[in-house]
């Protein structure tokens, strides 16, 4: 099999959609699928009238030739999709605590070798999202989102109903494809094929707009991934991990199949099977557009990238069958579709073994980035600290509704103490949890943050000295004791400043919107009364 290694960069963002439907919110791959290249091929081989029929039929009909998935590149190797075996503990960062990029492989287990649960019973979570490498990077592509609108040639104005928005992979970003050929494919058509790829092209959806500019250059090729190491004795049970979506189909009626079978992967033996026990999968369902055609294609229902399929036999996987996996599987090969890694080391183990990063190749080196001034790190930082980027902000997230829920139990309790009506507002108002979030939102360090938030709420100040009875200590405790107390508890837990202000402002934000529905409830009560 001849095979050719490309690398896309993106120069524009890239609008790649996940599904075709035209309501409700836009989603994009976090890939690049191969038929994006092999629509690029395919308009530059037709249009010079170079190939005979019969060359364009082998090249883009018959599967001889595979345009592979655009995958994330980390150093001098294509990433593959999590698996979907890869388990961690819920609420637990899956990630090494210096390098969120790096996953921890204590925190990682592959329910794909039983058994199939985490240490001291905690829940577990699927990691699922994002790409990983043999040493461990954890991948994940940027994306973007824009929100736009049709103009009405006619007013000028914005057209009624035509808002509309785009999530796109950010421009920048580098991906990994692999070009591949059976042998029966000649070495002359192949470079010919390759050709056609390089340079400067647009892919994706609007690209007429300001979407889709990528350059496709060749490499000298990418790091492999691990194998587990072959032995004489027979191969009892194979691990295979789907790294692009698998269209199966049933080999008698052609009816697509989501429930991988020995038939549908094109294996033969009566005693092969599914262990399904120490199988993952996800499905999705899909209609490609076909540009030259102007029109949607039939639906397509595949396997999802990243499935973990194992299967068992008493006589053992021979090394032709192996070989015929490793190939490519199902229906649709010319479109990437059907590309799998057969016992991968990363799936070998419960706890997967990663690689060292010492040997993957270097990444090309490139102009050294000027330095950022005071003003550009500014800005930075406030942009950070507005979209909310990195796992810190996602924990906060997750550590703000659980204070919330705690903080709506106490001004139950405070009601009751004070005898107040249900729903009547307790505790700091809006304004005053305002003010908590304005200091949050522009701290850049916890010590700032809790100096800055001690000078500015009061302990006698109206809401914050409100009484309640905490029940752990069964005494009277304020507001502004109780607040003041998580803040302690923080700064004793040694979290780093990105997550104590994401949290601090996270919480505030709840409160201050908890209390302005309060404010508004109270005052249609007491409208009500006066009438």
């Amino acid at each position: 099999m001849k095979k050719i290694s490309l690398v896309i960069e993106l120069i524009d963002d890239l609008v790649m959609s996940a599904q075709a439907a035209t309501a409700g919110g836009h989603g994009s791959l976090r890939h690049i699928p191969g038929a994006s290249l092999l629509g690029v091929a395919a308009a530059r081989l037709y249009n010079n009238k170079t190939l005979s029929a019969q060359e364009l039929f082998d090249v883009f009909h018959s599967g001889r030739v595979q345009f592979g998935y655009g995958l994330p590149i980390f150093g001098g190797c294509r990433a593959a999709p999590v698996p979907l075996s890869f388990h961690h503990a819920k609420a637990e960062s899956p990630t090494a605590a210096d390098d969120k990029s790096q996953l921890n492989h204590k925190e990682i287990r592959n329910f794909a070798q039983l058994p199939a649960k985490l240490a001291d019973n905690r829940q577990p979570k699927p990691l699922r999202e994002g790409f990983i490498t043999d040493s461990g990077q954890w991948l994940r592509p940027t994306t973007t989102y824009r929100m736009k609108t049709a103009i009405d040639p006619a007013t000028r104005f914005a057209s009624e109903g035509q808002l509309f928005g785009y999530e796109a992979l950010s421009a920048g970003q580098r991906f990994g494809a692999l070009l591949s050929a059976d042998d029966e494919i000649s070495q002359d058509l192949f470079n010919r094929i390759a050709a056609a790829l390089a340079g400067e092209v647009r892919l994706g959806r609007s690209r007429s707009a300001e979407y889709g500019r990528v350059s496709i250059s060749q490499c000298d090729g990418f790091e492999k991934f691990r194998q587990t190491a072959q032995s004489n004795a027979p191969v009892l049970e194979t691990t295979i991990w789907a790294i692009s979506d698998l269209a199966l189909v049933d080999p008698d009626s052609g009816v697509p199949q989501l429930l991988p079978t020995a038939a549908t992967l094109g294996l033969r033996g009566s005693d092969i099977q599914v262990d399904l026990r120490r199988t993952f999968i996800r499905t999705r369902g899909y209609a490609p557009y076909n540009a030259k055609r102007r029109a949607y294609e039939l639906e397509r229902h595949v396997i999802s990238q990243g499935s973990v399929i194992t299967l068992t036999s008493k006589s053992g996987f021979n090394a032709n069958q192996l070989a015929m996996l490793a190939a490519g599987v199902g229906m649709h090969r010319e479109a990437g579709l059907g590309e799998l890694m057969v016992n991968a080391q990363l799936l070998a183990s419960q706890q997967p073994q990663f690689a060292p990063i010492s040997h993957l190749k270097e990444t090309p080196k490139t102009a050294p980035r000027p330095e950022l001034t005071a003003d550009s790190q500014t800005f930075i930082h406030w942009l950070k600290r507005e979209t909310g980027l990195g796992f810190a902000v996602e924990k906060a997230i997750r550590k703000a509704a659980e204070m919330l829920d705690e903080y709506k139990q106490i001004q139950e309790t405070a009601r009751l103490y004070l005898g107040l009506r249900k729903g009547e507002h307790v505790g700091p108002s809006a304004s005053q949890w305002g003010t908590v979030y304005e200091c949050a939102r522009y701290a850049q360090a916890k010590s700032t943050l809790f100096a800055e938030l001690r000078l500015k709420i009061k302990r006698n100040a109206e809401g914050w000295n409100e009484q309640y009875v905490d029940a752990n200590k069964n005494a009277l405790q304020t507001f502004h004791e109780w607040f003041h107390a998580r803040l302690d508890a923080i700064a004793i837990a040694n979290e780093t400043d990105e997550y104590v202000c994401a949290l601090t402002r996270e919480f505030a934000k709840r409160a201050m919107d908890n209390a302005k529905r309060k404010d508004v409830h109270a005052s249609e009560a007491q409208a009500g009364a006066t009438k």
